[in-house]
């Protein structure tokens, strides 16, 4: 299969106002969530500015580490794929998120 050309996309402004689509969703599967924008709160707004949404340039660089963390006794750590998946399934278990 051969690429599509780069579609880039926002979450807010994209997802967000398809509030009747998450209605219809909800109904399906007889779900208990909120309207979708109570739902998410600023996580779009968030995810977007975490993918760039609109950036032209790259931010610059700069340094991060945990370090700080684990010398002030955090030190438990937990798989960012493992952690999306405990809680997705949280979700469903709690009805807000239909099961696949």
């Amino acid at each position: 299969m051969v690429p599509g050309d780069r579609l880039p996309l926002s979450l807010e402004a994209d997802i967000l106002p398809r509030e009747a689509d998450w209605k219809r969703i909800k109904d399906a599967h007889d779900l208990v969530s909120p309207d979708l924008k109570s739902f998410v709160g600023l996580s779009f707004q968030y995810a977007d500015y975490q993918m760039g949404v609109g950036r032209t340039q790259p931010l610059p660089p700069s340094f991060s580490s945990t370090i700080k963390l684990m010398q002030a006794g955090f030190h438990e750590v937990m798989d960012t794929e493992a952690m999306f998946a405990k809680w997705l399934r949280v979700f469903q278990d709690k009805r807000l998120l239909p099961r696949p």
